[in-house]
This record gives structure tokens, sequence and C-alpha cells, in this order.
């Protein structure tokens, strides 16, 4: 069960049986565990929802997002739970491409018209017919929750905290056939208000008309896709091949 307390001089929240945290004015967070609570869990929400209540109150713009570096620049993947970000960045991870984040990355608007998109933390949490989809046992890889069977798969290997100028950025969607379609900037705006980290921390303890502004800014700097793929394990080669074929194409 969540407990939740905001408050002007910040914002705390607990976790039965793993921890309470305390979030002050997007510069301190305090931890403290419960009796034999699980380190993974405690790390779990000190790097989710604490870390995205600093940011917040920062007036800081994290996405909810999976993003993966190509040709110089970043390429950002969206969607609702499920949609298969983690799949995909995992799998474009296999193509040789740098994995950036796989669950929240940082979005900074630029006064010269651009956007700078900060890594999140290297790994990617799979569930077991995406392991099994890419012959990855599960056997030494930590559960992403004890009570969960999803698993993080680490790749520290080449992971770099500098940021990288935002290209483009997918909404993810399910469908019978694999399409990227491009959005309207009104759509593309939609898409960044919607998939904002912890969307409802803005109202509590950020700032609404500076998140605005930032997604606006955003919006008007980068190119925003739908990108539908099949639910189907069998058929995710083929839409990986157009994902691989469109950044190259809209990058050169």
């Amino acid at each position: 069960m969540v407990k939740t307390s905001f408050g002007s001089d910040g914002f705390e929240f607990g976790i039965d049986y793993v921890a309470r945290y305390r979030v002050e004015e997007g510069r301190s967070i305090d931890v403290h565990p419960f009796h034999r609570a699980e380190p993974g869990e405690v790390r779990l929400f000190l790097l989710g929802s604490a870390m995205g209540a600093a940011l917040h109150q920062r007036a800081a713009l994290p996405l909810h997002a999976c993003a993966v570096a190509m040709g110089g620049a970043a390429h950002v993947f969206c969607g609702e739970s499920g949609a298969g970000k983690s799949t995909l960045a995992a799998a474009l991870h296999r193509r040789g491409l740098r994995v950036l984040s796989d669950d929240t990355g940082l979005l900074a608007p630029q006064a010269g018209g651009t956007t700078l998109y900060y890594p999140g933390f290297p790994r990617v949490k799979l569930w077991p017919d995406a392991l099994d989809h890419f012959g990855i046992h599960s056997d030494g890889l930590q559960r992403d929750q004890s009570r969960i069977e999803r698993f993080q798969l680490s790749l520290i290997d080449g992971f770099r905290t500098d940021p990288m100028p935002m290209r483009h950025l997918y909404v993810l969607t399910r469908g019978t056939a694999a399409s990227i379609e491009p959005l309207s900037p009104r759509e593309t705006l939609a898409a960044l208000i919607d998939h904002t980290y912890r969307p409802g921390f803005v109202r509590r303890m950020g700032e609404p008309a500076e998140h605005l502004r930032q997604c606006s800014a955003v919006a008007a700097s980068i190119a925003g896709f739908r990108l539908v793929r099949p639910w189907d394990l069998a058929a995710f080669d083929g839409v990986l091949e157009q994902v691989l074929a469109h950044m190259q194409a809209s990058g050169e």
C-alpha cells in the first residue's frame, strides 16, 4: 500500500514492507527502509517515484520513455505500460545501438530551439517471453520486484551520462500491422504531456505553467511519430527493421 503526504516543505510517501521516503526541495531524498526490506525494492522506489518527485520539485521535465542513440542524436520511445518500450530498447541494443534509458529520461529544451536528452539508468526490464525471444536466460538476473516475474538486464557497458540532442519521439501503440505515421505538432505536444513521468506530481508539487511551456518547446524542436506494432513477438523483427530504417533515413 502506498501512503503519500504533500506539504509546503516536502513530499513523503511510504511503501508497506519496503521503506518511507521524504523528498525536500528537489535537493535531498531521505530513505528509511523497513526491517528486512528487500534492497532491490528499496532502490526501485528511490530511483522511481522519489527521483521523479525531486525532478518535479525542480520544475524539470522527466519523460516516462526509453531512448537510444543513433546518428549523434537521441531517439525516444514512449507508450502505455505493456506497449513494448523495454523490448524495443533491448532489441536495438542487440543491434549495436547505445541505450540511453529504459524507464525515464530528462528533457531540457534549449534557447536555440533544440532539446537535450539526459540519460536515465543503464538497464532494461524484460518479461520472461521477451527474454525467451532474445535467447537470454534469467539465471543471475535481478528481479524488478520480488513479487513480479520481470527481470533487469544491465547495460552498463558503454553507458555515458552526457546529454544528446533529441531528434525523434515515437509513440508506441498496438495494431495488426506495423507502420510509422507522422504526428501533428499538437499530437506530439499531447504525447509529451501524457507521458511525463508521474504527471500528477506536476499539479501537486511542480509548476504547471512551466511544464506546459517546456512541453511546447520540446514539441516544436523534434519530429513526432506513431509507431504501430503487432503484439506478437514473432512479428517483432519486422518492426525492428522498420524502426532502424526510419531512424536512419530521418537523420540524413
